[in-house]
C-alpha cells in the first residue's frame, strides 16, 4: 500500500515537472523532499487520503497528471474534484478515436495539414487557436508535440509572451504522459488529411 509520504513525493515532483524546468521523469520522480519535513506540514492529511486511494505508482502518477494538466495544483482541491480523473481515464480510453474526431474538426477548417502550424489568422496557428477555444483536446496537441516537436519551432513564430508561454509549457510537460503508437498517429493523420 502507498504511504502518505509517497503520494507527497509523487505529487512534489510533478508540481515541479508542470510548473517548469524540472523533468520528472527524467529524474525518476525524485526530489529533495524528505518524510521529515512531510509530517510537519499542513496538507499532509491530504496526502493520506490519496495514499489509500491507489497501490501502485503508475496510477497514482496518472492521478496527479490529470489534475496538473487539467490546471489543479492544490493538492485540497484534487480531492474535491474527482470527475478531472475519471474523465481523463475516459479521454485516454478512447484516444485514438478521440485524436480522429480532432482532426476532422481541424480539416474543415484548414487547407492543408501544413497550414495547422501555419502563423495565418490571429497570433497562433489553427491548432493552438483551435485547443484555446475549447474546440480540441490538449492530448491532441500533445501528441503533436510528442512525435512531431512542434512547440520549438512555434515558439520562434509566436510573439504573444502573455499566454503562450503558458500554453507551450503545458504542452511540453504534458506530451511524455500521453502514449499512441507513432504508427497510428500517422496513419489517423493521412486517413483525415488524405482521405
Amino acid at each position: 500500500m502507498m504511504k502518505p509520504f509517497d503520494a507527497y513525493r509523487y505529487y512534489n515532483a510533478l508540481k515541479l515537472h508542470f510548473g517548469g524546468k524540472y523533468d520528472a521523469i527524467k529524474y525518476q520522480f525524485k526530489t529533495s523532499a524528505n518524510e521529515k519535513s512531510f509530517w510537519n506540514r499542513k496538507d499532509k492529511f491530504f496526502f493520506a487520503k490519496i495514499a489509500k486511494r491507489f497501490n501502485n505508482a503508475p496510477d497514482l502518477i496518472n492521478y496527479y497528471v490529470a489534475h496538473f494538466a487539467n490546471g489543479d495544483v492544490w493538492v485540497g482541491n484534487m480531492l474535491k474534484d474527482e470527475d478531472v480523473y475519471t474523465d481523463w481515464i475516459k479521454r485516454n480510453e478512447s484516444l485514438a478515436y478521440n485524436f480522429e474526431q480532432d482532426l476532422h474538426k481541424l480539416e474543415e477548417k484548414a487547407e492543408s495539414f501544413d497550414a495547422l502550424f501555419a502563423l495565418e489568422d490571429g497570433p497562433y496557428p489553427l491548432i493552438i487557436q483551435e485547443y484555446l477555444s475549447g474546440e480540441i483536446m490538449l492530448e491532441t496537441v500533445a501528441l503533436f508535440e510528442k512525435y512531431f516537436g512542434m512547440m520549438d519551432r512555434l515558439d520562434t513564430q509566436i510573439t504573444d509572451t502573455i499566454i503562450w508561454p503558458d500554453v507551450k509549457t503545458k504542452v511540453q510537460k504534458y506530451a511524455p504522459f500521453i502514449t499512441m503508437e507513432h504508427d497510428k498517429i500517422k496513419k489517423i493523420i493521412l486517413k483525415v488529411f488524405n482521405g
